[in-house]
């Protein structure tokens, strides 16, 4: 089953360090990234978020949130769709990547599941 990770983000140096570390992982675990970000994002940082394989990256300047989720349903085959703050999801698959290959697994035996922090 394919699950699309849809997250927003304000790059930073900071990011690109956790991506280039994480990608791997998230290649992984998923069909495809769908991030959104401030439309104030230098189109520099766009590009550099853009040349991740399977990644899909919207600039905006409303709500993030539902941009993320919508553009994330445009990937092929998307049976599931993984939302998650972007900071947020860096720094949990770098810390604790067993709990987050465990939360994958389990979007996928339900139509909607909620996890908190």
């Amino acid at each position: 089953m394919s699950v699309v990770l849809a997250i927003t983000l304000r790059p930073n140096p900071d990011t690109f360090s956790a991506l280039d570390t994480l990608f791997p992982l998230i290649e992984e675990l998923y069909s495809g990234l769908s991030i959104a970000v401030p439309e104030t994002t230098l189109l520099e940082s766009i590009q550099r978020l853009r040349a991740y394989p399977n990644t899909k990256v919207y600039p905006s300047a409303g709500n993030r949130r539902y941009q993320t989720v919508r553009q994330a349903l445009t990937f092929a085959g998307a049976n599931f769709i993984h939302y998650c703050d972007g900071d947020h999801a860096l720094a949990r698959m770098s810390a604790h990547e067993a709990d987050w290959r465990a939360s994958v697994q389990a979007i996928q035996q339900y139509d909607c599941i909620i996890i908190e922090r």
